[in-house]
C-alpha cells in the first residue's frame, strides 16, 4: 500500500502496474494450490478437528474454499488499487453491495440449505464484490496477467491436485491412519508443486531461486 500510493502521488503509472500485477500473481501462486489442496483434503481435516459425526461439513469447507482465492483480490490487489488511488467512496460501494447481497442470499438459502447456504452466500457476496472492484480498478489502471503467467500457475497447482488425489486414494486402500495420510499429502502436495513450478519456468519463483543464488555467492565471495 505504500509503494502504490508514493507511485499514485508521482503518477508512475507503469510502476503501478508493475507492483499490483507481481501482487497478483504472487497471490494466485498461493492460493490456487491452497483452494485446491483443502478441496482433496476437507473430509480429513474435518475427521481429524471435529471427528465423523461432523464429516457434512466437508462439503462446507470446500464451498468456503473459493474464499482462498477471491478474498486476497478484494482484500488485496485491488482493494488497494482503489484506497490508494482516492477511490474510496467506490470501495465503500462495492462493500455495502457485497453486504446487502450477503444478507439477502443468507435470508434465502439458509432456510433450505442450512450451513451450506450460507457458504454460498459468502461465496456470492465475496465474487460480486471482487467483480466490482475489479471493474472500478480498471478506471484507474489495467492489472493483466498473460497467458503464459496463468498458465505457470494454474497449471502446476491442477498438476499437484491430480497427483495427490490419486495418493490419497491409494492411503485410503492401504488404511493409513488420517493423521499420517494428512502429512504424507501436505508433503508431496508441496514438492509436487514446487518441481512443477520450476520445470514451468515459473516467473516468480526463478527469481526468487536466482536471488537466492546471488546471495550466497555474495557471501561466498566475502568470506
Amino acid at each position: 500500500m505504500p509503494r502504490l500510493s508514493y507511485y499514485f502521488s508521482v503518477q508512475n503509472y507503469d510502476g503501478i502496474k508493475d507492483v499490483s500485477r507481481k501482487f497478483l500473481k504472487v497471490s494466485l501462486l498461493i492460493s490456487v494450490p491452497a483452494f485446491l489442496g483443502i478441496i482433496i483434503t476437507s473430509d480429513y481435516i474435518v475427521k481429524l478437528f471435529f471427528g465423523d459425526s461432523f464429516m457434512p461439513v466437508s462439503l462446507t469447507i470446500r464451498i468456503l474454499s473459493v474464499l482462498i482465492i477471491s478474498m486476497p483480490l478484494t482484500g488485496g490487489v485491488f482493494c488497494q488499487l482503489l484506497l490508494t488511488s482516492g477511490y474510496e467512496k467506490k470501495y465503500f460501494v462495492c462493500v455495502l453491495l457485497g453486504s446487502i447481497v450477503n444478507a439477502s442470499c443468507n435470508y434465502l438459502l439458509i432456510p433450505n440449505l442450512n450451513q451450506n447456504g450460507a457458504a454460498l452466500a459468502s461465496i456470492i457476496s465475496e465474487l460480486l464484490v471482487c467483480l466490482t472492484m475489479i471493474l472500478f480498478s480498471r478506471k484507474v489502471v489495467r492489472v493483466q496477467i498473460s497467458f503464459k503467467d496463468f498458465i505457470c500457475v494454474v497449471g502446476p497447482a491442477v498438476i499437484m491436485a491430480l497427483i495427490i488425489q490419486g495418493l490419497k486414494i491409494v492411503l485410503f486402500a492401504l488404511q493409513f491412519n488420517t493423521i499420517i495420510s494428512l502429512v504424507i499429502i501436505v508433503v508431496a502436495a508441496i514438492i509436487i508443486y514446487g518441481v512443477a513450478l520450476v520445470i514451468l519456468n515459473n516467473e516468480e519463483v526463478i527469481s526468487i531461486l536466482h536471488r537466492k543464488q546471488t546471495d550466497n555467492d555474495i557471501k561466498t565471495t566475502v568470506r
